[in-house]
């Protein structure tokens, strides 16, 4: 756990991921993927097979992410991520930061803070993918050194296509 100015960086537990997945389906109530989300990384973390990690200001969960670290916690992602996780490689998905927070360096600290944790962990490689159309999330990932490319993606949504590239970086914290 890391802590500075009331921000607390850490490995979420079993009740901050509920939390934070009930914060999510509450925002997004027209999204009922969401929930389905929700339980899927509930159970794959009970099972051990990713970790959730949190920045947590004044007591409020502000941010987070969450890192495949095993190919069987692969589900729904199993298409996508199939060559991305290993026992040197491991995948992070589901970043998010609370609107009113981002752009104010939180999320940078999260990474940070994830990277040595992963690194003493024995990882050697952390991926991610990014939706080309985010272009202010490629370009935070590219300043953070997720430059070396991997593959490039297409997913069809039910009203849109979706165009992700895959980077991963090498931990050298």
């Amino acid at each position: 756990m890391n802590t500075q100015d009331n921000l607390i960086l850490k490995i979420a537990n079993i009740n901050e991921v509920i939390e934070k997945w009930n914060y999510e389906i509450k925002i997004h109530p027209e999204n009922i993927l969401y929930c389905s989300a929700a339980n899927e990384f509930i159970n794959e973390i009970k099972k051990g097979t990713r970790i959730t990690y949190i920045a947590k200001l004044n007591n409020k969960i502000i941010s987070d992410l969450t890192v495949i670290i095993k190919e069987k916690g692969i589900i729904n992602e199993a298409k996508y991520t199939n060559d991305l996780v290993s026992n040197k490689r491991v995948y992070i998905c589901g970043v998010r930061t609370i609107k009113e927070y981002q752009g104010k360096g939180y999320l940078s600290k999260l990474f940070k803070f994830v990277e040595n944790d992963l690194k003493k962990m024995g990882y050697e490689e952390i991926c991610l993918s990014v939706n080309i159309k985010e272009t202010k999330n490629l370009m935070m990932y590219f300043k953070w050194n997720y430059t070396n490319y991997i593959r490039t993606e297409i997913r069809e949504g039910k009203e849109d296509i979706f165009i992700f590239n895959y980077y991963y970086k090498k931990i050298d914290i």
